[in-house]
């Protein structure tokens, strides 16, 4: 049925001049957009708190790769520019993760 399926969509695409989009395909489409983000977002806060104070220590490296919400990251970017040294960055990171 699934290749049916396709099949059927794949000709109905030819005849429209355009490719259907599945609602599947587009939340997995959104999911990846935001999986990058996240990871965009994490590697710019590393390569700021290197550039800025050396290495990012393993603690604060865990928590931030465990957090999942781009607002959280977005707001810790901006403290790693801000903030005067590693100790005053590592009081922004959330609690709980």
């Amino acid at each position: 049925m699934e290749l049916e399926l396709r099949e059927t969509i794949e000709k109905e695409d030819e005849e429209m001049g355009k490719r259907y989009v599945t609602s599947w395909e587009r939340m997995g489409m959104e999911q990846g957009h935001k999986m990058g983000k996240l990871e965009t977002l994490r590697a710019n806060i590393t390569e700021i708190i290197g550039i800025r104070f050396g290495a990012l220590p393993v603690e604060i490296a865990e928590i931030i790769g465990g957090i999942s919400e781009p607002g959280v990251l977005e707001e810790l970017l901006r403290q790693a520019v801000k903030c005067e040294s590693v100790d005053a960055f590592a009081e922004h990171l959330p609690a709980a993760v």
